[in-house]
């Protein structure tokens, strides 16, 4: 059985229903959730419950994927994440290899000071990653919690070991960065 995957039908009512906000610009994030969902068909997850999704707001790209969200700041009305868990705080409540893929999309530069230590959580969860990150986000207002995240910085997450696969999404998206299970096991944190 494969994983049923977001459209952009889907996609596009999920940002007119949310009224604005995260989602004021929403036609311009379809193309990195399009090439995340690619991926996900990729690594092939058997059913969704093999899918763990960080910081989704109640839009998971993989329908019926479990979820690890926190009220903070964001809540979607009617969403009910699988986990009510801060990626900040460590460890993360869930077995290890739980998972065969762990995605987040634009999260992690909201992760600072301790992205590493998350990075090494998600990896410890799940076999393969999908992580999309800004290399430019400066928000004075926000600077002790987030910015950006240069390519040096992913790269020392594992070990030196570079994601197996890096999709350059150009401007304010930043990058999309794949780990599959081999180059994860390569690097220093497994």
């Amino acid at each position: 059985m494969t994983v049923e995957t977001l459209t952009e039908e889907e996609f596009t009512a999920a940002a007119r229903h949310s009224g604005g906000g995260h989602w004021k610009n929403a036609a311009s994030r379809w193309g990195y959730h399009a090439a995340a969902i690619d991926l996900v068909r990729r690594v092939a997850p058997a059913r969704a419950a093999e899918v763990l999704e960080l910081g989704t707001m109640g839009v998971s790209i993989v329908k019926g994927s479990d979820t690890m969200d926190y009220d903070e700041k964001w809540h979607a009305t009617g969403f009910e994440p699988t986990f009510h868990h801060d990626a900040r705080r460590h460890p993360w409540p869930i077995a290890d290899d739980r998972y065969t893929l762990f995605v987040a999309l634009r999260v992690f530069h909201h992760l600072r000071p301790v992205r590493a230590q998350s990075f090494a959580e998600a990896a410890r969860v799940a076999r393969n990653l999908i992580i999309s990150a800004p290399t430019d986000y400066e928000v004075e207002s926000l600077h002790d919690t987030s910015s950006g995240i240069a390519e040096e910085e992913v790269l020392a997450w594992n070990g030196g070991v570079p994601p197996t696969e890096t999709i350059r999404l150009g401007d304010w998206r930043g990058n999309l960065y794949f780990w599959d299970e081999a180059s994860l096991r390569s690097g220093r944190i497994r």
